[in-house]
């Protein structure tokens, strides 16, 4: 349209001017901004006119920029197991400052890793083919394994020190012929073969320390500290100060800096800086864990601005209007963070009161159903073009449409006679393709609908691409990693596995699975339909809240008697009597 054009000519003219690097950045951005759903020039299906840019900046820089195209590149990947680990096995004591911090910590580990192998192979950031999750591919000039394993080597090293093996970073990198950049064999060989190697990397994670020393990996860890972390429950290191609790227990320096972070990117405004130098202030204890692990630099404080060493990149979080925030960039980051007053991050029990009826947390996970299959089997031509376009307009959705969805929930009372309500969702990670969001467990099913059904917009009803739901109900107080355990559980093991007819053809997954009860999403009308009669029978009507219990018992034993009659051989017979019959 006109006015699109208008308006990237002013942005370029503000940029027009800025030295190289800086301006190439500036510029790929805008493009992101402008271009994000404009058609690639020659009309490739699914592709935009900036993913179309993307693609062919990375042939050019791994080609060295010369005058036509290499006829060999390297594709490299990369992994970091032990993410949700990482993330989710901590106690209950202090989770919720602590636990953005820990996830915001892993994204910023991941974005810093993707930097340091941009690095050391002097590409632009227009070389990465997709990163979301601790997963990344990018584009590289051939030969570049000998680089790729040395710098596996040296960040594995640190992780070992930091997080004694539960991370770890699995590199590899496969040769790419130029003639499969844009053909299927991208997606049938060469990054099934990338998929293959980094799966064997990460069933022998830290085997390169290992080779070179033994001891380093197998020997024992921890040094006799000044006792156990209340909240990770990892060792002290010797002469380690954390920080002295109430109640006489201890927090280790990582995770008081996790909980440090969290409050960092809790505001509404944010601008997110990196370089490769600290700034002249007070650095944090996150921001050093981070540089030591990847040499790079990271902070949210816009008060720092001045304070930055030369060279550094300025983001803005969430504002695409990242020149009016005197940046270089913008990134797109589900942040919906319950706030007390002004940067404290609200408690668990905290969001328990805002529910309705009996005070609990909800924690729901979900994630898009067979992703690999779509990017194996369903893109039309599965090039690297439209792999890298699919996998970026799937961050869009969950890292940049999250936020907006999670503010209508809370806006949108679940049933009548219900209030709306701020600071009541809690998204812990969104991105790539999956999220997890801690809330008032009764918004949770509405959270999950109305991500579903947005999501189904956003995609066009495309009927390969849809998403799966897990939800839990927890108490206040509650072990938070035995809580994802069991949303993990209720969406790989519930909503995953059901299998239905479906307008005459099976089908699978597509499901939400709530309170042990698992329902595709095409019934979930008609379970709001009943939910809504006995909220009129019980709150309008007077009937006894025991009836809700008296349902719940008769469907448990009618279905109960189902499988018995089942164990029985009876498969097929209908039980005629029982006490669910009405007289």
């Amino acid at each position: 349209a006109p006015e699109v054009w208008r308006a990237f000519r002013a942005e370029w003219e503000q940029i027009n001017g800025w030295e190289g690097e800086l301006q190439f950045e500036a510029f790929t951005h805008l493009l992101h901004r402008f271009a994000w759903a404009v058609p690639a020039s020659h009309g490739e299906p699914g592709v935009s006119l900036y993913d179309e840019f993307r693609s062919l900046s990375a042939l050019v820089h791994a080609s060295g920029c010369g005058p036509e195209p290499a006829p060999t590149f390297s594709l490299v990947g990369g992994d970091i197991p032990g993410i949700q680990r990482t993330i989710y096995t901590i106690t209950s004591k202090g989770a919720a400052k602590g636990l953005r911090g820990r996830s915001a910590f892993i994204q910023l580990l991941g974005d810093a890793v993707v930097r340091r192998v941009l690095q050391e192979l002097d590409l632009p950031e227009t070389n990465v083919i997709y990163a979301a999750g601790g997963n990344f591919m990018l584009l590289a000039q051939e030969g570049a394994a000998t680089q790729v394993e040395a710098l596996a080597l040296e960040i594995n090293e640190r992780l070992l020190e930091a997080f004694e093996g539960e991370l770890a970073l699995c590199l590899a990198c496969v040769p790419l012929a130029a003639g499969e950049v844009g053909s299927g064999a991208f997606a049938d060989r060469a990054s099934a073969a990338l998929a293959s190697t980094i799966g064997r990397e990460k069933a022998r994670r830290f085997a390169g320390l290992a080779e070179r020393d033994w001891a380093q990996v197998f020997g024992p860890q921890g040094q006799g500290g000044q006792g156990f972390c209340a909240v990770c429950q990892h060792e002290g290191q010797p002469g380690e100060k954390g920080q002295r609790l109430e109640d006489g227990g201890w927090k280790c320096e990582q995770c008081a800096g996790f909980e440090e972070l969290a409050q960092d990117i809790a505001g509404d405004r944010l601008l997110m800086f990196v370089s490769r130098e600290p700034c002249a202030g007070r650095t944090k204890g996150w921001q050093r864990l981070l540089a030591g692990l990847t040499g790079w630099w990271y902070a949210f404080d816009e008060e720092l601005m001045a304070d930055m060493p030369p060279g550094t990149r300025a983001y803005s979080v969430n504002c695409l209007d990242f020149l009016g925030e005197h940046a270089h960039g913008f990134r797109l980051v589900a942040n919906t963070t319950p706030r007390e007053g002004d940067r404290q991050v609200r408690t668990f029990e905290g969001l328990a009161d805002e529910a309705t009826g009996f005070k609990r947390v909800g924690v729901l996970r979900m994630d898009v159903d067979d992703l690999g299959q779509v990017l194996t089997h369903w893109l039309p031509d599965r090039s690297m073009a439209s792999t890298s376009a699919l996998s970026h307009a799937l961050d869009r959705f969950f890292a940049g449409w999250l936020d907006a969805i999670c503010r209508e929930a809370m806006a949108s009372p679940p049933m009548k006679g219900a209030k709306a309500r701020d600071e009541s969702l809690y998204v812990i990670y969104a991105g790539g393709d999956d999220l997890f969001v801690v809330g008032a467990w009764d918004l949770m099913p509405l959270l999950a609908d109305l991500i579903r059904r947005r999501f189904a917009a956003y995609v066009g009803d495309n009927p390969a691409l849809h998403i799966s739901a897990g939800i839990t109900v927890e108490d206040r107080k509650f072990p938070f990693y035995q809580a994802a355990k069991r949303a993990g559980s209720a969406l790989e093991h519930g909503a995953k596995e059901l299998a239905r007819q479906r307008n005459g053809r099976r089908v699978k997954k597509d499901a939400v699975s709530f309170l042990g009860k698992t329902v595709g999403w095409e019934g979930y009308p008609f379970v709001l339909e009943l939910v809504e009669k006995l909220r009129e029978l019980t709150e309008d009507q007077g009937v006894p809240r025991s009836l809700l219990t008296t349902v719940r018992a008769i469907h448990d034993r009618y279905y109960e008697d189902v499988r018995r009659a089942r164990e029985r051989g009876l498969e097929g017979e209908r039980v005629y009597y029982g006490p669910w019959m009405w007289r």
